[in-house]
């Protein structure tokens, strides 16, 4: 069934225009997952890393319309 996160091994073709890809961080961990929001990519993330607390996993956008996305510190 279909809920609107998809793994990177459950990508097989499923993943659509809709989708952005998420790098998530946990305690020292790294995992890329593809998701339709960030909170579905978080959720995702926890599951993936086992975390007790969603909260915990950080995820920054790295992937939108199939497009990298560059993230700039402008001081």
């Amino acid at each position: 069934m279909y809920n609107g996160v998809v793994g990177l091994r459950d990508l097989a073709g499923r993943k659509g225009k809709e989708m952005n890809g998420y790098v998530a961080f946990y305690k020292n961990q790294r995992k890329e997952v593809y998701a339709e929001t960030a909170y579905a990519a978080q959720q995702e993330a926890a599951r993936q890393f086992r975390a007790r607390k969603a909260y915990e996993v950080h995820v920054i956008l790295a992937e939108k319309n199939g497009e990298q996305v560059v993230h700039v510190a402008d001081f």
